[in-house]
Order: C-alpha cells, then structure tokens, then sequence
C-alpha cells in the first residue's frame, strides 16, 4: 500500500500504529486487566472473584457480582529503516458488569469494549514537476468498532458449562487524503491543497458460543478446558466520501460530494478458539490458549478483503498467589500474573506477514472483603525494522479495578450448588 512506502520517508506525528490503516483497524481480545497480565489467558480458566469474560461458559463460577472498569495507556515508537517517531495515547478500555443468577448454576455478564482501533498519520513529500517543486501527502484515520455484549453461561452437567454471548458491533472510521502542492509544501505559499474525506460507518448484530469443562483431581488441583466459536458477522456499512479544495489544510472552499450514505456489507470472518489449563486453587494457574480466524475471508466497503490472510495467536501465561490466606504480609496475598503471546497478525505487506510478539506481567492487588485493582503490563514488537516493513515497539500499561459484592439480598440466600 502506497502510505507503507510513505514511511520509508517520514513518520506520522499522531498515531497508535500505521498497521491500523488496514483491514478494520487493529484488533482488540476480550480480556480484561487481569487476564492481560497473563498474556490474554482466560479461555481455559476460571477464578471465583475474577469476571469469566473471555469465556462466558465459565460465568457460574463467579460467585461474586462484579462491577469492572479498565483504563489502558501506551507508549509506542514507530521506526523505518530511516526515522523513528514516538507517541503516546490513553483510553478508557472496558466496563462490564456481572452477576451470579443462580449461584454455582447460572450467570450473565453485560459490558462495551473495543473491538478494533484504527489510529493513524502518515506524511510523504515527493518531487513534481511544473509549478512548485513538491507535493505533501498526508494519509491519516481514526475509529474503530466496539461491542456492547451480553454473556450468559450455564451448568449443563457435572464438571460441563455452556456459554452464549450476542453483540451488537456499531462504529466507525473516517480516512483523509490530503494533497498539498507548492514550494516546501508550505501552506502560505501553496498552489494547491486538496484532499479525499471518506467516512464508514458499522452496525450489526454478532454471535458465539462456548464450552467449559473443569475437573478436581485432588490436592486441590483441578484440570479445566474450554472451547469458544464466534459466528461470521455480516455489519451494515454506509459510505461517505466527499473531494475537496482547500486555502488551508483545515478550511475547505470548494467541495464535491461523490457518496452519501452508500450501503454495503463488511464480513468479519468468523474465529475459532481453545485452551487448556491446570491450576491449584489459592496458589497458582498455568495454561495455553489458541485462537484461529481466517482473515482472507474479510470483506470490506469495496468487497475486497485488502489482503488479508490467517490470524494464529497463541497464549501461554499463569499466576503465582504466596499465601492467599496470610495475614502477616499483604504481599503473600497478592497475584503475581505472567505471560507470553506470539500472533501471526493477518496483515501482510509486500508479501511479508506481520509478527505481533509480547511479553505480559501484572498483579491483582485485594482490596477490601473481595474486590481488586488489576495491574498489567506489556511489552511487544510488531514487524521489524527493513525496506519492506515498519517496527513497531511498545509498552502497555492496564489498570482494572473490579468492585466485588455478594451482599444483594435477592441471591445471597441461594444454596451454593457444590
């Protein structure tokens, strides 16, 4: 793509990452703060006090009703094989809240979260000829797609659950093209400025089902599996794109509506996952998980799937509790959190598919009877650094703090179902 060789000769001055320039952005995963700091896991495990999100299958182990809320800021360079461009952004990530219906049998849980983020600016400048000695190109979009989503997970059979989650995906991405042509590109003495205005906009319904399966061995110790697949979506899109000239690159003089609300489709290729993990209750987990998506199947506006080709992630993280029950030292009660995720990303330029590699870190630090502040932390590296491709290096920071309480008196009586 032509903003991709633009980078070889200057770097965006706002951006979260010129990769987010194709596809539908970015991707985002499920998880919150606690299960980032362990690489993402959470398809495969399941803890009482923390929100069963990425697998809804595992809702009626939480035995709490959960209110949780999670801010992500991020530092990222950008660097070509000539220049190297810094920045940082910050965004509130999710809120969701969940509550146990049946305790120990069935549980629902509602939230919004991002599901792709799309955040760049791109500058070129190349030679011309006639009037004035150069022209400026400057690429630029922002926006994305969230989910507003309701999970509910139910016991079917012993150590079995099932879970259910309906999404309605809705957002949208606006893409500049602006042209500036005149000696340095200068706007007091430009001949020209023009620019391309497209915007996007998404909205449909979206739906997945689970399993979970968790067996005690003894000591504590128990062995649990799960398995998540979400269905094709097919989003209403509408188009609008507009050409126009400029005195400036903010004030238009002159425009030209070429679409107003054109309709199409745009196909989210539907996602496979599983996972298994082992853990010891109070004390410590370890798992991997595996998630599949078949990009090349993506169509967009123009049903073209931009490239595109096959999404693997593969996450590998656990925790580490001292003392669950000290009460000598805070610190033995906390959980240490760590993780690793390797992603063949389904972005490819120039023939090369991007890597996206991270290291995960965090803790979940009690507060109160059973609520917590989530920390994590991550450091990865997408692509590197050549003439083909761009390096992006960053570091992730997530705070969550879930507010816990199985005070309400419509559920507290219930029998816990052992």
């Amino acid at each position: 793509m032509l903003f991709f060789v633009a980078l070889t000769d200057a770097l965006a001055q706002r951006t979260s990452s010129a990769y987010s320039a194709i596809g539908p952005g970015l991707l985002n995963g499920n998880q919150n703060a606690y299960h980032e700091g362990m690489g993402g896991l959470g398809l495969s495990n399941s803890t009482p006090w923390i929100m069963s999100n990425v697998n809804p299958a595992f809702l009626p182990l939480n035995n709490f009703t959960m209110f949780d809320i999670g801010i992500t800021v991020e530092s990222r360079n950008i660097s070509s094989d000539t220049l190297s461009e810094s920045l940082s952004t910050g965004t509130i990530d999710y809120f969701a809240l969940a509550v146990p219906v049946v305790a120990g049998k069935l549980g629902i849980a509602l939230g919004v979260r991002p599901y792709t983020t799309v955040n760049y600016a791109v500058r070129s400048v190349g030679q011309i000829d006639g009037p004035g000695n150069n022209a400026e190109y400057i690429y630029s979009g922002e926006g994305g797609m969230s989910r507003a989503y309701l999970n509910a997970g139910l016991k079917v059979w012993k150590n079995l659950y099932a879970g259910a989650s309906a999404s309605y995906i809705f957002g949208s991405k606006t893409e500049n093209t602006t042209i500036t042509i005149g000696q340095n590109s200068n706007v007091n003495t430009a001949l020209l400025t023009a620019a391309h205005y497209r915007s996007t906009r998404f909205s449909d319904f979206n739906f997945s089902g689970s399993l979970g399966y968790k067996q005690e061995l003894k000591n504590r110790i128990s062995l649990s599996a799960g398995i998540l697949y979400d269905l094709e979506a097919s989003l209403n899109t509408f188009r609008s794109e507009r050409l126009e000239g400029r005195r400036s690159l903010d004030f238009p003089v002159l425009a030209d509506t070429l679409a107003d609300d054109l309709p199409a489709r745009t196909i989210l290729p539907s996602r496979i996952g599983g996972g298994v993990s082992i853990q010891k209750m109070f004390n410590w987990t370890f798992g991997v998980d595996i998630y599949y998506q078949d990009w090349s199947k993506y169509r967009n506006f123009e049903n073209s799937n931009e490239g595109l080709a096959e999404n693997l992630k593969i996450i590998v993280g656990g925790e580490y509790i001292p003392d669950y029950a000290s009460v000598s030292s805070y610190f033995k009660r906390v959980s240490y959190l760590f993780g690793f995720n390797y992603e063949k990303t389904p972005i490819v330029i120039n023939n090369i598919q991007v890597d996206d590699i991270g290291i995960t870190f965090g803790a979940s630090l009690p507060v109160g009877g059973a609520s917590a502040v989530n920390l994590s932390g991550r450091v990865g590296q997408m692509g590197f650094n050549n003439s083909s491709l761009v390096q992006e290096t960053y570091f992730r920071i997530t705070m969550g703090i879930s507010f816990n309480d199985r005070s309400y008196g419509w559920y507290r009586n219930q029998r816990k179902f052992n």
